[in-house]
């Protein structure tokens, strides 16, 4: 959080969908490293059985990888200030010197922007192409307001519902494998994803950028939602097959890396990047409760049809899997949903404003 905001304050918005991409990255490309040690370091023998995976010692790796890492952006890491317009704003806002402005100072901002133009430092300018693509772009919101922002919510909503499906399909792939027979490929398909999610993130933050006038950012975030839900589809139907297993493996990727990238980035743009942290934090906080819930329906689901003890349940064929899945998809539904609402109040603001 600290280097996404940190660094996303540092350089050129023109440029914020190739540097979150980048940084999403590193981020999402860690855990193909960290599987391959696992499974060739800190296993033995049959990788399948798990007494012969070292889970203690990999576990004590990260806490010490986590300090050495901290310490390193504690040492490294600054923001670097300049003088446009924009950090001007924000170094203002941070140090107190703009009070945060009440319901009504922000709704006659809105009308600025909807009358084509906008409100800098208190001063209102003409809004060029260059200019915020949202009228809430340079309106620093309180809580309150946020909370009670319609745009904000269905976006953050329907993102955090498309996240849990990455999370969700993620933590269970290998239990899903297990399900069907297909756990001997587990080092496979444990990797797929990160390596895929690398790949794609710093090539669909350049994507972004580059054709940003003809395809809104909103679009590309709208197929992370598409690219979630038919993984899940494919899961549902195809599972027992190995293509295709890495095939709705491959389109999480792309769901994951699409919507970690473009997610923030498009927060930014929308919404005062004085409070990115804030609101940025909110979704990943929706997220993991949306996920955490979705996973605690999938494992019960799974418990249910399963046979054996309570310390040994186990559980084979597509009926294991069949209930939970079908869960994940409506949350995708859910998300998509959202989002065509939004697309829609959008529509007709817009239509409202040029009348």
């Amino acid at each position: 959080m600290v280097a996404l905001n940190t660094n996303i304050i540092n350089f050129d918005k023109k440029y914020t969908g190739a540097i979150v991409g980048i940084l999403n990255a590193f981020f999402a490309g860690s855990p193909s490293v960290f599987s391959a040690l696992y499974y060739n370091v800190f296993t033995h023998g049959d990788k399948t059985d798990t007494k012969n995976q070292d889970f203690a010692g990999f576990m004590l790796l990260f806490a010490i990888e986590f300090a050495v890492v901290d310490l390193l952006c504690i040492v490294f890491m600054r923001i670097y200030k300049d003088d446009t317009p924009a950090f001007v704003q924000f170094e203002n806002d941070e140090g107190g010197v703009n009070a945060e402005k009440s319901d009504v100072d922000h709704k006659e901002d809105v009308e600025k922007f909807n009358n084509g133009s906008s409100s800098v430092n208190g001063e209102t300018i003409p809004r060029t192409s260059d200019g915020p693509e949202h009228p809430y772009s340079e309106i620093p919101l309180s809580l309150k307001q946020i909370f009670l922002n319609v745009d904000f919510q269905l976006l953050i909503w329907s993102i955090s519902f498309a996240s849990a499906i990455g999370l969700v399909y993620a933590n269970n792939v290998t239990l899903i494998s297990k399900s069907v027979g297909l756990n001997a490929h587990d080092d496979t398909l444990t990797i797929i994803i990160p390596i895929a999610n690398a790949i794609i993130s710093s090539g669909i933050g350049i994507f972004s950028d580059y054709f940003k006038a003809r395809i809104p950012r909103f679009w590309v975030l709208f197929s992370s939602y598409v690219f979630f839900t038919a993984s899940q589809v494919l899961v549902l139907l195809f599972a027992t097959s190995y293509g295709m297993l890495i095939m709705s493996l491959i389109f999480v990727a792309c769901g994951i890396s699409i919507l970690w990238t473009i997610s923030p980035t498009l927060i930014k743009e929308w919404f005062y990047v004085g409070n990115l942290g804030r609101n940025w934090g909110i979704g990943m906080l929706l997220a993991a409760l949306i996920g955490a819930g979705m996973q605690e329906a999938f494992g019960a689901l799974y418990d249910h049809v399963s046979s054996g003890s309570a310390d040994d349940l186990h559980c084979e064929g597509m009926k294991c899997i069949r209930g939970g899945t079908a869960l994940v998809i409506a949350g995708g539904g859910t998300s998509i949903v959202l989002a065509i609402v939004l697309l829609v109040k959008q529509k007709i603001m817009s239509v409202r404003s040029i009348s």
